[in-house]
């Protein structure tokens, strides 16, 4: 049977919990293999049900392969960093800002809790059986850890940098060091080459699927036609310097932008512009709060149904630590299907007057050209 055991380390905050969503934060293995299928899908396209199923299993059967987690179980509560009186929220609570403590008095919410950065625990993978089909099975586990540890995260707020992990010491790993999991990068351009080898030799792995994939695919998918990623630059030489300059930059970016001031407050009052299509924030993820002063009104963008109020971004934030020290900053969009066809978006207050999805993520791609950076080659 085949076994890995890797040193991993939190570059970022790690907010993980148990059944008690503000209690303490807890590393669970099961967290972890379920954001090792969502890479796993990724680099699989269009094969990935059967693949997913060998590797991790599905309702019929369990999986091929096996993962453990020990040690690095450290929990502390999460505190603003935003000085009072200050006009806007810094970088870091505006990533972090639903981990705040919230409410008054009976309707107090304590803060959630996370695993601070710098934590080390071992993560174990390893097959159930000895035979050919476990053993590709546990090449392309190691596939998803290698995308998880390079462009994902763990927890809540793992799109907007938190639980960012980054590889301690390991063990011998054939597949492992083929992607370059032990990377010597000292920029940018060096750490944009690592992740673009990485993938080209985790599709090689997978046999991922070389079959056109129709624009925009339904789930987000590793491939040049419905994917970009970028390596970020800010001189950030601390991982708190790179989640501020990020959240910073995104903050400033999606503020009172236009149309979308002028136009959403008149929306939410029941009187959409005659030029209004779509509400282009709302590209980022639903839904999308608007809270305007001086007496404006207050409301929600999301979908109209309940299995649609929700859209996660389409934009993964991550922050690696290279081997100069300096942090960098991983940005991974995915140009999937906004919405199903044919779903509409809406707003809380006035549902009757429903918008189209937004058209293309170009306004995310606006937003990335505000930083120093370099595209990965896929």
């Amino acid at each position: 049977m085949k076994t890995l055991t890797v040193e991993l380390e939190t570059v970022t905050p790690l907010f993980l919990a148990g059944a008690e969503p503000r209690g303490t934060a807890e590393l669970r293995a099961p967290a972890f293999r379920g954001a090792m299928r969502y890479w796993l899908r990724a680099i699989a396209g269009q094969d990935y049900r059967e693949i997913e199923a060998r590797v991790y299993g599905d309702t019929k059967a369990s999986g091929l392969v096996s993962t453990r987690i020990s040690g690095g179980n450290t929990s502390q509560p999460f505190n603003q960093k935003t000085l009072r009186g200050e006009m806007k929220p810094c970088g870091y609570d505006y990533l972090y800002w639903s981990m705040k403590e919230s409410g008054h008095d009976a309707n107090y919410q304590r803060p959630h809790e996370f695993i601070p950065e710098g934590s080390k625990f071992n993560f174990h993978l390893g097959t159930r059986r000895s035979d050919a089909d476990s053993n590709t099975a546990f090449d392309q586990a190691c596939v998803s850890l290698w995308l998880l540890l390079h462009l994902g995260g763990i927890g809540s707020r793992s799109r907007r940098t938190a639980g960012s992990i980054r590889l301690g010491s390991s063990s011998p790993s054939d597949v492992m060091n083929l992607l370059g999991l032990k990377s010597e990068a000292k920029d940018v351009v060096d750490y944009a080459g690592v992740l673009s080898q990485g993938i080209a030799a985790a599709r090689q792995l997978m046999g991922a699927s070389s079959t056109p994939m129709t624009i925009p695919s339904e789930f987000d998918v590793l491939q040049p036609e419905a994917c970009r990623i970028w390596v970020l630059k800010g001189n950030w030489r601390t991982n708190l310097e790179a989640i501020n300059g990020i959240g910073g930059a995104m903050r400033d970016f999606r503020a009172y932008s236009e149309p979308d001031h002028a136009n959403v407050a008149p929306w939410l009052q029941g009187h959409a512009p005659p030029a209004m299509k779509t509400v282009n924030r709302a590209v980022f993820g639903l839904p999308l709060p608007f809270r305007y002063s001086n007496g404006g009104p207050s409301g929600t963008v999301q979908g109209r149904r309940r299995e649609f109020e929700r859209r996660a971004s389409p934009l993964w934030l991550h922050i690696s630590k290279l081997t100069t020290g300096e942090h960098v900053g991983v940005a991974t969009l995915f140009k999937s299907a906004f919405l199903p066809k044919g779903e509409k978006i809406y707003n809380n207050r006035n549902p009757q007057n429903p918008l189209n999805p937004p058209e293309d993520y170009s306004l995310i791609e606006q937003f990335i050209d505000t930083f120093k950076r370099k595209e990965v080659t896929l």
